[in-house]
Order: C-alpha cells, then sequence, then structure tokens
C-alpha cells in the first residue's frame, strides 16, 4: 500500500510541479533510510558507509538539478512554496520505509512474492483509475502497446529481482544507495542520445556518487 500511495503521489507531484524542482527529491531516500532501518530492521552503516550514502545523496541531487537557469538549491528551496516538491519528498520517505519491507518479505519468503504483490497491487490500482476516467483510451492504448509494455514489464522483473537479491546480501541504506546510479545512467544516456548540455555539472554530480560508491564498497 505504502508503494501504491508513493507512485500515485509522485504522478501528482510531476502533473503539478516541474521536473526540475520535483525529481531531485527522490534523492533523499537513502538518507531516510539510516534512520528508518535502523528502526525497522535494527540496521545501521559504519560512520565510512553514512558518509558515503551522504555522497550518494549529494551526487545524485546534482545529477538532477541540471537545468540551465536553475540555480542548485531551488528544488530545496521549492519545499516551502511549491506542493508537488513536498509531494515528492514524502515520497522519498515512503520509499524509504517500503525498502525495509522489501527485504523483510524477501527475507521470510523468496526473491519473487514480495515484488509480485506489490506489482500487481499498482497493476490493478492504476487499471481502476484509468477504467474510471477514461475507459475508452484503454483498449487502444493496450492495443497499439501491448509489446511496449511486455518489454517494460520484463525490465522491471529483472531489476526487482536484482535488487532483491542484493537486500538478502546487504543491509538497505546501501543497497538502496548504490541504486540511485540510475541517475548517473540516465545523464550518461541524455548526453550520449539527446545531445544534453550542461556537462560540468553532470560531471561533478556524477563524481561526487562515484566516490560515494567507493567508500561503501571499501568500507
Amino acid at each position: 500500500m505504502l508503494n501504491v500511495i508513493a507512485v500515485v503521489l509522485s504522478y501528482r507531484a510531476l502533473k503539478i510541479t516541474d521536473l526540475s524542482l520535483t525529481v531531485p527529491m527522490i534523492s533523499f531516500t537513502p538518507a531516510f533510510l539510516i534512520l528508518t532501518s535502523f528502526i525497522m530492521l535494527s540496521e545501521f552503516p559504519s560512520s565510512q558507509g553514512i558518509f558515503g550514502i551522504m555522497l550518494i545523496v549529494a551526487g545524485s541531487y546534482v545529477l538532477n538539478s541540471t537545468t540551465d537557469q536553475q540555480k542548485l538549491l531551488d528544488p530545496l528551496r521549492a519545499i516551502f512554496r511549491n506542493r508537488g516538491s513536498l509531494y515528492m519528498l514524502i515520497v522519498a520517505f515512503l520509499f524509504s520505509i517500503s525498502s525495509n519491507y522489501d527485504k523483510l518479505v524477501v527475507l521470510n519468503s523468496d526473491i519473487f512474492f514480495g515484488t509480485s504483490i506489490v506489482c500487481l497491487l499498482i497493476s490493478v490500482t492504476f487499471l481502476v483509475i484509468s477504467l474510471c476516467k477514461r475507459p475508452d483510451n484503454i483498449k487502444i492504448a493496450y492495443v497499439n502497446n501491448l509489446p511496449a509494455f511486455i518489454l517494460i514489464g520484463m525490465v522491471i522483473t529483472l531489476i526487482a529481482v536484482s535488487v532483491n537479491i542484493a537486500l538478502s546480501m546487504q543491509i538497505v541504506p546501501y543497497v538502496i544507495s548504490v541504486k540511485r546510479f540510475n541517475a548517473l545512467f540516465s545523464v550518461v544516456f541524455g548526453m550520449l542520445i539527446f545531445k544534453e548540455t550542461n556537462v560540468r555539472r553532470k560531471g561533478f554530480g556524477a563524481a561526487i556518487m562515484a566516490l560515494g560508491a567507493i567508500i561503501i564498497f571499501l568500507f
């Protein structure tokens, strides 16, 4: 249920606020995990690990805050005057709770069961919402995009299984921190495929993230 609420809230945030002010907020999930994992699982990183996590959070924030006219701290300032930014920060906190439940499910069942239930609940929820709002478009959307949906589903399954395997081997704050490297790959693909600019700040954010990951791996 937490994941369903988080996804709905994130879409709401993206609808009412610019990407540049909302997406950076999700970077704070690993920071929240330091507290929530300790409370729920009695997991706590070493002092070096906390430093590495903070570096990954900072690097991910910088990577996601890359627009040519935007000041680096604008997303943080927007929390106090913009509902979308606040919503996404709440999403980051909700994910920091649900990630711990994901590990509990993995440890008490297997790497497939929990994710299957979560994906099923999210899918059914959004299907019902779509049927209520735009029933005429459902058939057309599914028929025209079925191959893409299948491919996306396979990729999501592979990601979820990989994360669950990692959760069974390492504490949650470390796993989710390294998972945030998806921001780094998004930047690389954006520069190579879409010829995005502002390379200097993106490179700085990537270097911070890489340093944080090295510290986590070493200590």
